[in-house]
């Protein structure tokens, strides 16, 4: 059967092989609707994500006045709670978080992203009753190019100071 023939991937030495039960392009499985998959019970759901970024950001991990673990991976800012081993999650960056900081109340964050225009987040490191963690404030700034690489509440928490990675 052509359709169960290996595939070479030249970045790769091996060979991928398609699924043993696969038909060919007439598969019912191969679909490019994607209204499908909207159906109930197909949706992804983000339950843990492991990983840290220490390596491109600092001072980035923090304790809130609950107890639990604050810090970024990706585009996510991440509230933990060892205690139940669950995470909450910040989704509202639409790319790479590269500073964060914590409020002197220990319960509000900055964090500012990567990105042609990017954005800087105050949000709540306390979930509420739906495990949601709140944006409480947009800030972009025009002027603002390539990346807020560094973000800092005063020390009284009423002003934050953003330093950006433009020319």
């Amino acid at each position: 059967d052509p359709h169960n023939d290996p595939i070479r991937y030249p970045p790769f030495k091996g060979f991928a092989f398609p699924p043993s039960d696969y038909i060919g392009p007439d598969d019912p499985r191969v679909t490019d609707d994607l209204s499908t998959l909207a159906a109930p019970g197909n949706a992804l759901r983000r339950s843990f994500v492991f990983g840290y970024c220490g390596r491109k950001a600092r001072s980035n991990l923090f304790y809130n006045a609950d107890g639990r673990i604050v810090y970024h991976a990706a585009a996510l800012g991440i509230v933990y709670d060892r205690e139940a081993h669950a995470q909450s999650f910040f989704d509202a960056h639409d790319d790479d978080i590269c500073s964060l900081d914590m409020h002197p109340d220990k319960v509000r964050m900055v964090s500012g992203q990567v990105g042609k225009s990017p954005k800087i987040y105050v949000w709540s490191s306390r979930p509420d009753a739906n495990g949601n963690l709140q944006r409480l404030c947009l800030i972009h700034d025009p002027d603002q190019k390539r990346a807020i690489i560094g973000v800092s509440f005063s020390s009284t928490g009423s002003c934050v100071a953003a330093m950006g990675n433009d020319n």
